[in-house]
């Protein structure tokens, strides 16, 4: 898996590409979370470089949202193809994140 986290203002960007699985979430959550710890709440997560996600990738996205959100912060996504689409709308997680066509789209809605 590869992780690139930009930020842009008050907005991280998270670019997550390869696949987000049991055996590849430590490397997000650390990441994420030393993000979390240094007091950024909004985050763009850009998905169109990820092939593959698991249930362990799942859930650690949604413990993500909501440890974010704890905080008075939101995760935006973008870039879903394929697979990764189609788990989406299987598990119907676009109910639970907003999720956008383009990243500048994700980053309109932090204002």
């Amino acid at each position: 898996m590869n992780i690139d986290i930009i930020k842009k203002g008050d907005v991280a960007v998270v670019k997550i590409g390869g696949s987000l699985d049991a055996e590849t979430i430590d490397q997000l959550r650390q990441k994420a979370d030393l993000f979390l710890s240094r007091g950024t709440i909004k985050f763009v997560v850009d998905l169109s470089s990820l092939e593959f996600v698991d249930s362990m990738g799942l859930g650690l996205l949604i413990s993500f949202l909501r440890r974010t959100r704890d905080k008075k912060g939101d995760v935006k996504m973008f870039g879903l193809k394929g697979e990764v689409r189609d788990v989406f709308e299987i598990t119907r997680l676009g109910k639970l994140f907003e999720i956008f066509s383009s990243e500048e789209e994700a980053l309109k809605k932090f204002g």
